[in-house]
């Protein structure tokens, strides 16, 4: 999970009825039900900083506005190409080209698609 509020003036302008440190709690806490707690990592970081994207990542889950998600294309692009086991799932909205060449699968439904980007055959996840 990725704060992106604290650096955008428009978030500092509204107050924030679910405070990140309350997410991450509830990430946490929802990863230990399911019995994966082990496995996952919830951070906290400017998402739009492709360097602060956690290098042992292998699986971003995006669900944003087209013009956010043109904004962070550089950070996304700089992801999937540092590793061939990479994957971003964005949900309702694809992602831009040049991005486009990393689309692997995607399920268009009437009230949400979603779309999987990897950048090798090997990192493809086999859907339905």
């Amino acid at each position: 999970m990725f704060d992106v509020s604290p650096a955008r003036p428009f978030a500092a302008s509204r107050p924030n009825p679910c405070p990140l440190a309350a997410l991450l709690e509830r990430g946490a806490r929802a990863a230990a039900a399911a019995g994966v707690a082990g496995r996952v990592r919830f951070v906290a970081a400017d998402i739009f900083d492709a360097g602060s994207l956690p290098p042992e990542a292998t699986v971003l889950f995006l669900y944003m506005l087209p013009a956010a998600l043109t904004r962070l294309s550089p950070a996304l692009d700089a992801f999937l190409t540092g590793a061939p086991r990479r994957a971003v799932i964005a949900v309702s909205f694809p992602l831009p080209p040049p991005l486009d060449r990393w689309l692997v699968h995607a399920h268009a439904a009437r009230e949400q698609g979603f779309y999987v980007y990897a950048p090798s055959p090997a990192s493809r996840l086999r859907l339905p």
